[in-house]
């Protein structure tokens, strides 16, 4: 089996030794062959850009999609996010590889405020990615695609949540722990 890992920093591992990403840790864990392509800042329009090279290309027999924090922190519609992760995912079944979504974890509000940008709604970016989390798995449904639900591993981890974030919005390594020990092929 081989994979690639489409994203934005929280598939690339940002903040954490390259052996704490949950890449990484899936990549030892199967003893896969794996390839991390997540870009910081990376938003779900440049991932479906990059996608024929980064993918395609690659002609990988797996691979984990996940996106959309950027462009939520930026201010961009939760239609556009899921347009684009809708179409990225198609387009990779499509092409015979087999596509899986990650759904991005929550932020932390009080971490992200102190630690990353306090003039960001963090309230609201959540908000959003509970909704696009309940749309992405209606589609994920819809054709059979697989999902890993990171959102809901951190959500059913609260008491644990500023262990699982370096600063609100990025996982710690504890938290890419968590992430890695959802993944099941």
């Amino acid at each position: 089996m081989n994979v690639v890992c489409l994203g934005d920093s929280l598939t690339y591992g940002y903040g954490v030794y390259p052996d704490e990403n949950w890449c990484y840790i899936i990549k030892k864990h199967f003893n896969i062959d794996l390839v991390n392509k997540g870009v910081n800042g990376d938003t779900s329009a440049g991932m479906l850009f990059r996608s024929f090279s980064d993918i395609i290309n690659i002609s990988p027999s797996h691979a984990i999609i996940m996106g959309g924090t950027n462009d939520l922190l930026m201010g961009y519609s939760i239609d556009t996010i899921i347009d684009n992760m809708s179409s990225l995912l198609m387009e990779i079944k499509d092409k015979g590889i087999i596509p899986y979504l990650g759904i991005q974890p929550p932020t932390n509000e009080y971490l992200a405020k102190k630690f990353w940008d306090g003039t960001i709604d963090y309230s609201q970016v959540n908000n959003n990615i509970s909704i696009y989390r309940n749309e992405m798995i209606k589609f994920t449904n819809k054709f059979n695609i697989n999902y890993f639900d990171f959102y809901n591993e951190f959500i059913n981890n609260i008491r644990n949540l500023n262990y699982l974030f370096m600063d609100g919005i990025h996982p710690s390594k504890k938290g890419h722990e968590l992430m890695a020990k959802i993944i099941k092929f």
